[in-house]
C-alpha cells in the first residue's frame, strides 16, 4: 500500500548541547533533491515537499563541541545520548500552540540490499510541546511524558552499507494517548510508520529529516541545516567522598535487603544526568531529584583513583526501581530501567573519574523515572558489575522482556556477574501535576 503522504518540513542531523544557534538554509529544493535522491520517499511511502525546517541534534557527553555538516563522518558514539529536537518557528499560531509526535525510523535494517527487518523503530514519542523561539525563530521541542518507544541508538551491523535513519515530526491528534499499536514491549521490528500515521490519525508529518550512519562512523545526508554550540563544560561528576559513605547511605536505606545484594563496594560509581538547557545534573548518592531531571539517559564514570587494575574490563550497569508501584506496595518491584553490558572504562581526566561507554546496544535501554500520581519518593539503585565471560550470550533479558517483577540479585546470580562493584541510588518522586 501506497500512503500519500505530504511532508513540510526538513532537518539535518546536527549534534546540540546545551543550546542552538542556527545557521540559514540555502535552498528547501536542495534538501528535497537529497530525498529524492536518496530513494527515502519511496522507501518510506511518503510524499515529500518542504516548506519549513525540523531540527535534529545529538547532545555530546563531554569535549570539544562537534558539528555536523553534510557528508562529515562522525564515530558512532556521538549518537549516544538521545538527540534532541527542534523547529524552526514558521508554523502557524494554531500549530504553535499544539502538541507533536516524534518518530525515528531506520529504513534500511539490516542492511541496504537485503532490508527484512525494516522500518526498526528507533524513537516514538508524544506529547511534544514548543518552547519560546530564540532570536533566529529556533524553538526547541520537549515532551511531558515517557516516549512509547524510547531511543534506541543506531547500531548497522558490521560490514553493512550506510543505512537512512529518518526524522519525522507529526501534529498529535487528540485521542492519540489512547492509542495501542505501539506500547514499550511492542516489537521495534518491522514497523510501518506511514500505516501507523494512517491508524491513529496522526495526519500528514510537518516534518521529515534523515541521516546516514555506518556501523562507525556517522554520515549525514546532503541536508543543509547546521546547528552550532555555545562553549560549555558538559560533564563535571560528583566526586562522591567515600566508598564508606555509599555503603552507610545503601544501609541506611534497606537497599541491601530489598535487593537482596550483598554489598560491599570497591569502585566509586558516577552517575551524571545530562539536561536539555544547563548543566548536567551530578547525582550524590541518596540524593532526590526532580523527575524532569532525568528525561535524558545518564551518563556513568568510576572514579579511577584506586580502580586502575580494572582499566582492561568490561563492565556492566543496571538501574532498577526497588519501589513499583509504591513503596509501600511495591508488586510490581523490581522495574528494570536500564540494563547494559559491555561497558569500557576511558581514560581518567584530571580528577581521576573515567568515563564509562559502551559499544552494543542495551538490553534494557533507559526508561525515565515516572511514579505513579502520590507515591512516595522512589529508590532508584544504580550498580556497576564486572561483565562476566558468557554475558553476551546469555538469554534471560532481551528486548522484549518484561522489565517488571525483575530481580536483579537473581539475574546477578545467573550470569554469572557475582556481587556489585559499586552502586549509587537517588530518590524521584511524581511529578506534582501528574494525573495518571
Amino acid at each position: 500500500m501506497f500512503l500519500p503522504i505530504s511532508l513540510s518540513l526538513a532537518t539535518a542531523l546536527l549534534l546540540l548541547f546545551p543550546s542552538v544557534v542556527v545557521s540559514q538554509d540555502t535552498s528547501l529544493r536542495t534538501v528535497k533533491a537529497a530525498f529524492d535522491k536518496a530513494n527515502i520517499t519511496e522507501a518510506a511511502d511518503i510524499t515529500f515537499d518542504p516548506r519549513d525546517l525540523l531540527e535534529v541534534a545529538f547532545p555530546q557527553a563531554s569535549g570539544p563541541d562537534v558539528l555536523v555538516h553534510a557528508g562529515v563522518q562522525l564515530p558512532r558514539n556521538q549518537t549516544a545520548i538521545p538527540p534532541v529536537f527542534g523547529i524552526q518557528h514558521t508554523l502557524s499560531s494554531r500549530e504553535t500552540s499544539s502538541l507533536f509526535v516524534v518518530a525515528m525510523v531506520d529504513l534500511d535494517a539490516p542492511t541496504p540490499q537485503a532490508p527484512t527487518e525494516a522500518q526498526i523503530r528507533h524513537f516514538l514519542g508524544g506529547n511534544f510541546a514548543l518552547g519560546h523561539p530564540d532570536a533566529r525563530g529556533l524553538a526547541l521541542l520537549s515532551n511531558s511524558t515517557p516516549a512509547l518507544s524510547e531511543f534506541m541508538q543506531p547500531t548497522p551491523p558490521a560490514g553493512s552499507d550506510p543505512h537512512r535513519y529518518i526524522f519525522l515530526l507529526f501534529q498529535q491528534p487528540s485521542n492519540f494517548n489512547s492509542q495501542t499499536e505501539v506500547t514499550a514491549t511492542t516489537s521495534v521490528e518491522n514497523f510501518n510508520i506511514s500505516q501507523f500515521a494512517l491508524d491513529v490519525g496522526l495526519g500528514n508529518p510537518l516534518g521529515v529529516g534523515t541521516m546516514l550512519l555506518y556501523v562507525i562512523s556517522l554520515l549525514q545526508a546532503a541536508l543543509v541545516s547546521i546547528l552550532t554550540l555555545r562553549s560549555q563544560k558538559l560533564l563535571t561528576f560528583a566526586r562522591e567522598s567515600s566508598l564508606r559513605t555509599v555503603k552507610v547511605a545503601f544501609d541506611n536505606a534497606n537497599i541491601p535487603e530489598d535487593a537482596d545484594l550483598i554489598f560491599d563496594p570497591t569502585a566509586l560509581l558516577e552517575v551524571s544526568f545530562p539536561q536539555a538547557a544547563s548543566l548536567p545534573v551530578d547525582l550524590i548518592v541518596g540524593e532526590r531529584l526532580f523527575r524532569n531531571q532525568t528525561a535524558i539517559p545518564p551518563i556513568f564514570g568510576i572514579q579511577n583513583s584506586a580502580f586502575s587494575s580494572a582499566v582492561k574490563e568490561t563492565f556492566v550497569v543496571a538501574m532498577v526501581d526497588l519501589d513499583a508501584p509504591t513503596p509501600q506496595a511495591p508488586t510490581n518491584a523490581q522495574i528494570r530501567h536500564f540494563l547494559g553490558g559491555n561497558f569500557a572504562l576511558e581514560r581518567p581526566d584530571a580528577h581521576g573519574v573515567a568515563l564509562l561507554t559502551n559499544s552494543t546496544p542495551a538490553l534494557s535501554e533507559f526508561k525515565q523515572p515516572t511514579p505513579p500520581a502520590g507515591s512516595d519518593p522512589h529508590r532508584y539503585v544504580f550498580l556497576l558489575f564486572e561483565q562476566s565471560p558468557g554475558f553476551n550470550e546469555q538469554a534471560d533479558v532481551n528486548t522484549t522482556t518484561p522489565i517488571s517483577n525483575f530481580n536483579i540479585s537473581q539475574f546477578a546470580l545467573d550470569v554469572g556477574l557475582g556481587n556489585p562493584l559499586g552502586g549509587t541510588f537517588m530518590l524521584v518522586g511524581p511529578d506534582p501535576t501528574t494525573s495518571s
